[in-house]
Protein backbone atom coordinates (compact mmCIF):
# COMPACT_ATOMS: atom_id res chain seq x y z
CA UNK A 1 0.00 0.00 0.00
CA UNK A 2 2.61 2.48 -1.10
CA UNK A 3 -0.06 5.28 0.51
CA UNK A 4 1.12 4.17 3.65
CA UNK A 5 4.91 4.78 2.97
CA UNK A 6 4.73 8.03 5.22
CA UNK A 7 4.19 6.36 8.18
CA UNK A 8 7.31 4.38 7.86
CA UNK A 9 8.74 7.28 9.21
CA UNK A 10 7.18 6.78 12.68
CA UNK A 11 8.24 2.95 12.76
CA UNK A 12 11.29 3.91 14.98
CA UNK A 13 9.66 6.28 17.36
CA UNK A 14 7.00 3.21 17.92
CA UNK A 15 10.14 0.98 18.16
CA UNK A 16 11.54 2.75 21.00
CA UNK A 17 8.54 3.46 23.28
CA UNK A 18 7.96 0.10 22.93
CA UNK A 19 11.19 -0.94 24.54
CA UNK A 20 11.45 1.71 27.02
CA UNK A 21 7.83 0.11 27.87
CA UNK A 22 9.05 -3.03 28.23
CA UNK A 23 11.91 -1.90 30.49
CA UNK A 24 10.07 0.21 32.72
CA UNK A 25 7.41 -3.47 32.82
CA UNK A 26 10.04 -5.50 33.38
CA UNK A 27 11.21 -3.02 36.32
CA UNK A 28 8.06 -2.89 38.28
CA UNK A 29 7.13 -6.71 37.42
CA UNK A 30 10.07 -7.48 39.75
CA UNK A 31 9.16 -4.75 42.12
CA UNK A 32 5.84 -6.87 42.52
CA UNK A 33 3.90 -3.09 41.48
CA UNK A 34 1.69 -4.23 39.46
CA UNK A 35 -1.10 -1.73 40.54
CA UNK A 36 1.45 0.43 37.99
CA UNK A 37 1.17 -2.35 34.96
CA UNK A 38 -2.22 -2.44 35.35
CA UNK A 39 -3.06 1.57 34.85
CA UNK A 40 -0.51 1.56 32.28
CA UNK A 41 -2.15 -0.84 30.39
CA UNK A 42 -5.50 0.65 30.90
CA UNK A 43 -4.05 3.82 29.79
CA UNK A 44 -2.62 2.14 26.56
CA UNK A 45 -5.13 0.21 25.47
CA UNK A 46 -8.15 2.93 26.29
CA UNK A 47 -6.41 5.63 24.44
CA UNK A 48 -5.52 4.05 21.38
CA UNK A 49 -8.89 2.46 21.43
CA UNK A 50 -10.29 5.91 21.78
CA UNK A 51 -8.54 7.50 19.38
CA UNK A 52 -8.27 5.17 16.87
CA UNK A 53 -12.30 4.95 16.77
CA UNK A 54 -12.86 8.33 16.96
CA UNK A 55 -10.62 8.84 13.72
CA UNK A 56 -12.40 5.83 12.28
CA UNK A 57 -15.57 8.32 12.73
CA UNK A 58 -14.02 11.13 10.97
CA UNK A 59 -12.84 9.23 8.39
CA UNK A 60 -8.99 9.53 9.07
CA UNK A 61 -8.42 6.35 8.09
CA UNK A 62 -4.81 5.06 7.90
CA UNK A 63 -4.47 8.20 9.66
CA UNK A 64 -6.50 6.93 12.62
CA UNK A 65 -5.13 3.58 13.36
CA UNK A 66 -1.03 4.28 13.42
CA UNK A 67 -2.23 7.99 15.07
CA UNK A 68 -4.01 5.88 18.12
CA UNK A 69 -1.25 3.30 18.01
CA UNK A 70 1.49 6.14 19.02
CA UNK A 71 -0.95 7.87 20.99
CA UNK A 72 -1.59 4.99 23.08
CA UNK A 73 2.20 3.89 23.66
CA UNK A 74 3.23 7.42 23.93
CA UNK A 75 0.35 7.84 26.87
CA UNK A 76 1.64 4.34 28.82
CA UNK A 77 5.22 5.21 28.76
CA UNK A 78 4.82 8.32 30.09
CA UNK A 79 2.03 7.26 32.57
CA UNK A 80 4.67 4.19 33.92
CA UNK A 81 8.20 6.57 33.86
CA UNK A 82 6.09 9.60 36.16
CA UNK A 83 4.87 6.69 38.53
CA UNK A 84 8.42 4.91 38.50
CA UNK A 85 9.91 8.25 38.86
CA UNK A 86 7.85 9.01 42.21
CA UNK A 87 8.21 5.79 44.28
CA UNK A 88 11.72 4.56 43.33
CA UNK A 89 13.70 8.08 43.03
CA UNK A 90 15.33 7.43 46.25
CA UNK A 91 16.62 3.60 44.41
CA UNK A 92 17.02 4.76 40.68
CA UNK A 93 19.86 7.41 42.66
CA UNK A 94 21.81 4.86 43.72
CA UNK A 95 22.24 2.97 40.90
CA UNK A 96 26.60 2.24 39.56
CA UNK A 97 27.70 1.85 36.66
CA UNK A 98 30.49 -0.82 37.76
CA UNK A 99 27.41 -2.94 39.07
CA UNK A 100 25.57 -2.77 35.28
CA UNK A 101 28.52 -3.44 33.55
CA UNK A 102 29.54 -6.61 35.80
CA UNK A 103 25.61 -7.95 35.54
CA UNK A 104 25.35 -7.43 31.96
CA UNK A 105 28.71 -9.63 31.60
CA UNK A 106 27.03 -12.02 34.05
CA UNK A 107 23.59 -12.27 32.39
CA UNK A 108 25.47 -12.33 28.56
CA UNK A 109 23.34 -15.29 27.52
CA UNK A 110 19.84 -13.70 27.59
CA UNK A 111 20.42 -10.99 24.92
CA UNK A 112 23.00 -13.07 22.70
CA UNK A 113 20.14 -16.13 22.36
CA UNK A 114 17.08 -14.31 23.52
CA UNK A 115 17.41 -10.97 20.92
CA UNK A 116 17.53 -13.04 17.56
CA UNK A 117 14.79 -14.98 19.58
CA UNK A 118 12.66 -12.34 19.68
CA UNK A 119 13.45 -11.33 16.14
CA UNK A 120 12.01 -14.83 14.97
CA UNK A 121 9.25 -14.17 17.30
CA UNK A 122 8.13 -11.21 16.06
CA UNK A 123 8.21 -12.48 12.08
CA UNK A 124 6.12 -15.52 12.91
CA UNK A 125 3.81 -13.40 14.45
CA UNK A 126 3.46 -11.46 11.52
CA UNK A 127 4.26 -13.83 8.84
CA UNK A 128 0.58 -14.59 8.46
CA UNK A 129 -0.42 -10.81 7.46
CA UNK A 130 2.35 -10.82 4.87
CA UNK A 131 1.87 -14.08 2.97
CA UNK A 132 -1.88 -13.64 3.10
CA UNK A 133 -1.09 -10.20 1.30
CA UNK A 134 1.05 -11.51 -1.32
CA UNK A 135 -1.04 -14.77 -2.10
CA UNK A 136 -4.87 -13.41 -1.33
CA UNK A 137 -4.34 -9.90 -1.48
CA UNK A 138 -5.53 -6.82 1.12
CA UNK A 139 -9.02 -7.59 1.73
CA UNK A 140 -8.28 -11.50 3.24
CA UNK A 141 -5.52 -9.45 5.64
CA UNK A 142 -8.03 -6.77 6.83
CA UNK A 143 -10.56 -9.87 7.84
CA UNK A 144 -7.60 -11.54 9.00
CA UNK A 145 -6.00 -8.98 11.72
CA UNK A 146 -9.78 -8.31 13.17
CA UNK A 147 -10.29 -11.28 13.70
CA UNK A 148 -7.24 -12.03 15.28
CA UNK A 149 -6.60 -8.12 17.13
CA UNK A 150 -10.65 -9.16 19.02
CA UNK A 151 -9.70 -12.52 19.73
CA UNK A 152 -5.80 -11.12 21.21
CA UNK A 153 -7.08 -8.03 22.81
CA UNK A 154 -8.79 -9.50 26.27
CA UNK A 155 -6.21 -12.77 26.10
CA UNK A 156 -3.34 -9.78 26.12
CA UNK A 157 -4.65 -7.46 28.52
CA UNK A 158 -6.03 -9.58 31.08
CA UNK A 159 -3.22 -12.57 30.08
CA UNK A 160 -0.94 -10.73 30.37
CA UNK A 161 -1.18 -9.11 33.96
CA UNK A 162 -1.52 -12.87 34.92
CA UNK A 163 1.51 -13.59 33.12
CA UNK A 164 3.26 -10.67 34.72
CA UNK A 165 2.36 -11.48 38.00
CA UNK A 166 3.66 -15.55 37.36
CA UNK A 167 6.66 -14.49 36.06
CA UNK A 168 8.20 -13.01 39.45
CA UNK A 169 6.61 -15.32 42.00
CA UNK A 170 7.89 -18.12 40.06
CA UNK A 171 11.35 -16.82 39.97
CA UNK A 172 11.32 -16.26 43.66
CA UNK A 173 10.23 -19.86 44.46
CA UNK A 174 12.04 -21.78 41.90
CA UNK A 175 15.46 -19.62 43.15
CA UNK A 176 14.40 -20.92 46.45
CA UNK A 177 12.78 -24.68 46.00
CA UNK A 178 14.32 -25.28 42.58
CA UNK A 179 10.53 -25.77 41.00
CA UNK A 180 7.75 -23.85 40.76
CA UNK A 181 5.19 -26.39 40.25
CA UNK A 182 2.40 -25.65 42.61
CA UNK A 183 2.48 -21.62 41.38
CA UNK A 184 2.36 -22.96 37.32
CA UNK A 185 -0.45 -25.39 38.11
CA UNK A 186 -2.91 -22.33 39.93
CA UNK A 187 -1.50 -19.83 37.04
CA UNK A 188 -2.20 -22.63 34.09
CA UNK A 189 -5.84 -23.23 35.78
CA UNK A 190 -6.76 -19.55 35.66
CA UNK A 191 -5.44 -19.35 32.22
CA UNK A 192 -7.88 -22.25 31.00
CA UNK A 193 -10.72 -20.44 32.15
CA UNK A 194 -9.81 -16.91 30.54
CA UNK A 195 -9.04 -18.94 27.37
CA UNK A 196 -12.43 -20.62 27.43
CA UNK A 197 -14.05 -17.65 27.94
CA UNK A 198 -12.39 -15.91 25.13
CA UNK A 199 -11.92 -18.22 22.54
CA UNK A 200 -14.93 -20.80 22.68
CA UNK A 201 -17.99 -18.27 22.07
CA UNK A 202 -15.93 -16.78 18.70
CA UNK A 203 -14.94 -20.86 18.00
CA UNK A 204 -19.15 -21.78 17.66
CA UNK A 205 -20.75 -18.21 16.99
CA UNK A 206 -17.38 -16.33 15.72
CA UNK A 207 -19.47 -15.30 12.08
CA UNK A 208 -22.66 -13.85 14.22
CA UNK A 209 -20.91 -12.24 16.71
CA UNK A 210 -18.88 -10.17 14.47
CA UNK A 211 -21.67 -9.29 12.56
CA UNK A 212 -23.81 -8.25 15.41
CA UNK A 213 -20.63 -6.03 16.82
CA UNK A 214 -19.31 -4.89 13.46
CA UNK A 215 -21.30 -5.51 10.95
CA UNK A 216 -22.54 -7.69 8.17
CA UNK A 217 -20.29 -6.74 5.81
CA UNK A 218 -17.23 -8.11 8.74
CA UNK A 219 -19.16 -12.04 8.94
CA UNK A 220 -16.02 -12.90 6.73
CA UNK A 221 -13.97 -12.14 9.34
CA UNK A 222 -15.84 -13.82 11.92
CA UNK A 223 -15.23 -17.03 10.12
CA UNK A 224 -12.09 -16.47 10.03
CA UNK A 225 -12.37 -16.15 13.54
CA UNK A 226 -13.54 -19.13 14.19
CA UNK A 227 -11.11 -21.06 13.01
CA UNK A 228 -8.22 -18.84 14.96
CA UNK A 229 -10.46 -19.36 18.39
CA UNK A 230 -8.52 -23.20 18.71
CA UNK A 231 -5.28 -21.38 17.91
CA UNK A 232 -5.82 -18.53 20.38
CA UNK A 233 -6.92 -20.97 23.03
CA UNK A 234 -3.70 -22.84 23.71
CA UNK A 235 -1.73 -19.46 23.21
CA UNK A 236 -3.87 -17.67 25.88
CA UNK A 237 -2.72 -20.88 28.17
CA UNK A 238 1.15 -20.91 26.95
CA UNK A 239 2.14 -17.08 26.19
CA UNK A 240 1.99 -15.58 29.46
CA UNK A 241 4.20 -18.45 31.33
CA UNK A 242 6.47 -19.24 28.27
CA UNK A 243 9.14 -17.76 30.36
CA UNK A 244 8.92 -20.44 32.57
CA UNK A 245 12.00 -22.10 30.28
CA UNK A 246 14.49 -19.36 31.05
CA UNK A 247 14.19 -20.13 35.10
CA UNK A 248 16.45 -23.30 34.14
CA UNK A 249 18.43 -20.73 31.92
CA UNK A 250 17.12 -22.58 28.70
CA UNK A 251 18.17 -19.44 26.09
CA UNK A 252 19.21 -22.09 23.49
CA UNK A 253 15.95 -24.20 23.87
CA UNK A 254 14.10 -20.61 23.26
CA UNK A 255 16.10 -19.79 20.67
CA UNK A 256 15.79 -22.98 18.89
CA UNK A 257 11.91 -22.45 19.35
CA UNK A 258 11.47 -19.65 18.35
CA UNK A 259 13.24 -20.49 15.07
CA UNK A 260 10.84 -23.21 14.84
CA UNK A 261 7.64 -21.52 15.18
CA UNK A 262 8.90 -18.98 12.27
CA UNK A 263 9.78 -21.47 9.82
CA UNK A 264 6.64 -23.45 10.66
CA UNK A 265 4.37 -19.95 10.60
CA UNK A 266 5.42 -18.90 6.82
CA UNK A 267 5.27 -23.04 5.54
CA UNK A 268 1.60 -24.16 7.13
CA UNK A 269 0.51 -20.62 4.95
CA UNK A 270 2.49 -21.55 1.96
CA UNK A 271 1.41 -25.29 1.88
CA UNK A 272 -1.91 -24.08 2.59
CA UNK A 273 -1.76 -22.13 -0.85
CA UNK A 274 -0.27 -24.45 -3.02
CA UNK A 275 -2.58 -27.01 -2.16
CA UNK A 276 -5.46 -24.91 -2.49
CA UNK A 277 -4.83 -21.82 -4.53
CA UNK A 278 -7.99 -20.07 -4.43
CA UNK A 279 -9.32 -20.59 -0.73
CA UNK A 280 -7.35 -18.61 1.67
CA UNK A 281 -9.21 -20.32 4.63
CA UNK A 282 -7.36 -23.64 4.22
CA UNK A 283 -3.95 -21.43 4.83
CA UNK A 284 -4.98 -20.52 7.73
CA UNK A 285 -6.54 -23.80 9.04
CA UNK A 286 -2.87 -25.45 7.87
CA UNK A 287 -1.43 -22.12 10.25
CA UNK A 288 -3.52 -23.01 13.28
CA UNK A 289 -2.55 -26.32 13.19
CA UNK A 290 0.87 -26.08 13.87
CA UNK A 291 0.83 -23.26 15.56
CA UNK A 292 -1.55 -25.46 17.99
CA UNK A 293 0.90 -28.17 18.19
CA UNK A 294 3.76 -26.29 19.13
CA UNK A 295 1.72 -24.36 21.73
CA UNK A 296 0.94 -27.70 23.29
CA UNK A 297 4.71 -28.49 23.16
CA UNK A 298 5.99 -25.25 24.46
CA UNK A 299 3.46 -25.86 27.42
CA UNK A 300 4.85 -29.42 28.10
CA UNK A 301 8.44 -28.06 28.39
CA UNK A 302 7.34 -25.43 30.93
CA UNK A 303 5.65 -28.08 32.92
CA UNK A 304 9.02 -30.06 33.10
CA UNK A 305 11.05 -27.06 33.97
CA UNK A 306 8.32 -26.26 36.32
CA UNK A 307 9.07 -29.23 38.05
CA UNK A 308 12.62 -28.62 38.44
CA UNK A 309 14.01 -31.54 35.81
CA UNK A 310 16.34 -29.47 33.85
CA UNK A 311 18.39 -28.52 37.34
Amino acid sequence: SPELSAWLYWVPASTLLSGVYQSLNYWSNRKSQYKRLAISRTAQSGSASLVQLGAGYAGAGATGMVGGQLVGQALSTTVLTRLIYQEDKALIQTIQKNRIIALAKKYLNFPKYMIPGQIFNVASGHAPLFILSIFFGPVVVGFYSLSQRVLVAPMSLVGGAIGDVYRNEAAKYYRENGNCLSIYKSTLLKLLLLSSIVAFPVLFFGPDLYSLVFGENWRQAGEIGSILAIMIFFQGISSPTSQTILLANLQKIDLLWQGLRLGLSVLSLYAGYKLFPVDYRISIVFFVIAFSFLYILHSLLQYYVAKGKFN
